[in-house]
């Protein structure tokens, strides 16, 4: 199938959930349309292609994810102009069969999934959440005599205790694009509770600029530069290192440091732990929490292991 792209300016990367045919009036069209749908519809169907641009901006109707127009036919060039003035316009193809055809070839699109799907990935796993009887397949898995555990199960046992028992988890690289896609993924899978540290304004800049999946107003954003908590944390900052010979002028400027704020944090009751490491060295990790937080009581050394899950085996 020929494709042609009639508006270039947006984005052709849009999840296609369902495909509707719109060949009928208007009003009785719109009735049938659902959430991330490609409408398929003649090209000189111009009163279809301007309802269909005004249904998607509407808060009362499905988000589409783009028009596919039959028969080879294009739009005037009234309604193209039209369309490139439009704020958030919908991704529109041309190709040259007819609806009939057009539709039948749609149906036999072969959709795949590959690691870097993050938001096919995320529905799979929602669908799969929501109609696996996972009691009945624990089951039937249970029957099954295995050596060790697989990578997969491995991950998969990590996350489900993870949900379990929900933590509040700081990440101080909260721009690092890594970070981002990280959060991404745990914040649509309800896996933990989170918070940024950064700018809020380059958060979101990332955010848009790498396409990343992430809604911010499902997580807690702090600038420590600008955090009402900032004076508490230094108080206790400076009763704990006071006798190394820091001043309250001192400890400030250390909680600038993501590193430090993301640690008195933690040692305030604020987050139940604090993950970094992406773009920070080991020391700029370790250093806070071994100065403020120390090891426990009769344990002069911190260490740690690295889990790596390989094709066919966990290794410690």
């Amino acid at each position: 199938m020929f494709i042609c792209a009639i508006c270039e300016a947006v984005s052709l990367d849009n999840l296609v959930l369902d495909y509707v045919i719109a060949a009928m009036r208007l009003e009785h069209a719109i009735t049938r349309l659902k959430k991330d749908s490609l409408v398929i519809t003649p090209g000189d169907r111009s009163d279809i292609i301007v309802g269909l641009l005004q249904t998607h901006q509407s808060l009362n109707y499905p988000h589409l994810s783009g028009i596919l127009l039959s028969g080879d036919l294009q739009p005037e060039a009234s309604i193209i102009k039209l369309i490139d003035g439009l704020y958030d316009p919908l991704p529109i193809l041309s190709v040259p069969t007819d609806t009939y055809e057009t539709s039948e070839l749609v149906k036999q699109v072969h959709t795949s999934l590959v690691a870097s799907d993050r938001e096919k990935i995320t529905i799979s796993i929602h669908s799969f959440d929501d109609y696996v009887n996972l009691n009945r397949l624990e089951e039937q898995i249970n029957t099954i005599k295995i050596e060790g555990i697989t990578p997969k199960m491995f991950t998969y046992n990590l996350l489900q205790q993870a949900k379990s028992r929900k933590r509040h988890i700081v990440l101080p690289e909260g721009t690092e694009i890594r970070i981002l896609q990280a959060a991404a993924l745990l914040s649509n899978r309800e896996i933990v509770e989170l918070t940024l540290l950064g700018q809020p304004e380059k958060i979101a800049q990332q955010i848009e600029q790498n396409n990343i999946d992430l809604d911010i107003s499902l997580l807690q954003i702090i600038d420590p530069a600008t955090s009402n908590k900032i004076e508490f944390y230094a108080e206790q900052f400076y009763q704990l290192r006071k006798h190394k010979g820091a001043t309250p002028d001192m400890v400030r400027e250390y909680l600038l440091d993501v590193s430090y704020f993301g640690t008195m944090m933690v040692y305030g009751g604020d987050a139940d732990g604090m993950v970094s490491g992406s773009v920070h060295t080991t020391a700029h990790t370790l250093r806070p929490a071994l100065q403020l937080i120390t090891t426990k009581p009769g344990y002069e050394l911190a260490s740690s292991v690295f889990f790596m899950c390989l094709e066919d085996r966990v290794l410690v």
